[in-house]
């Protein structure tokens, strides 16, 4: 018996790191998003590349880790639920849904 709660406490502390992660990725990712909207960096769009692949990732290789976790210990879809909202903040990330016609953005976020 006190194997099955040292087992489910360990599993439980996993998890709440990796939500954890994800949500720093998510929050990382949202301020990075208002900085480059506000222009208040001096640097043109593309230069933001960087920093949003390592953000995208580093919250794919979290939420990799969340499933593997939860494998077998679905909380009532809620891995499921964040795996999906945390696709669809992916996606973002794909040049044929974030550029325009030619594959380019263009323009700076500097004044």
């Amino acid at each position: 018996m006190r194997g099955l709660q040292t087992h489910i406490i360990d599993l439980n502390r996993q998890d709440s790191l990796q939500l954890l992660r994800i949500q720093n990725n998510l929050h990382s990712l949202a301020l990075a998003m208002r900085d480059m909207v506000e222009g208040s960096e001096p640097y043109p769009l593309e230069s933001w590349k960087m920093q949003f692949d390592r953000i995208r990732i580093d919250l794919e290789d979290a939420l990799g880790v969340e499933a593997r976790i939860n494998t077998g210990v679905e909380k009532a879809g809620s891995a499921e639920a964040v795996r999906r909202r945390s696709v669809a903040v992916l996606e973002l990330h794909r040049p044929d849904v974030r550029a325009g016609p030619r594959g380019e953005r263009g323009g700076s976020a500097g004044p």
